[in-house]
């Protein structure tokens, strides 16, 4: 079973327990660079257009993985008209992209 945990890891040893022990990869926050700002927000996005009702830990989990790719993230509302938003500020970032190539 393959497991996404976002960790502190202030000591600096916990890539090398992970990868010697778990035989598993980290992936830090920084490393997230090589995506462009408007990637990262499109993805936090998608993540917040969860569909309602969804349980509460379900929903917490989909919104701590949106602030890992889009640190400072907010929720402004919770619903099908915040899903409708999310979807469509994705959709329009996507497109502006997509527009570029």
């Amino acid at each position: 079973m393959d497991y996404l945990a976002i960790l502190d890891d202030r000591e600096g040893d916990l890539e090398d327990m992970v990868c010697d022990r778990l035989g598993g990869a980290l992936l830090p926050q920084e490393e997230l660079d090589v995506l462009e700002p408007r990637q990262r927000i499109a993805i936090k996005e998608l993540l917040m257009a969860f569909n309602l009702p969804l349980e509460a830990g379900k929903a917490a989990h989909l919104m701590l993985l949106g602030a890992f790719f889009s640190p400072g993230a907010t929720i402004g509302s919770m619903g099908s008209d915040n899903r409708k938003l999310c979807l469509e500020r994705a959709r329009s970032l996507i497109d502006e992209m997509l527009g570029e190539l």
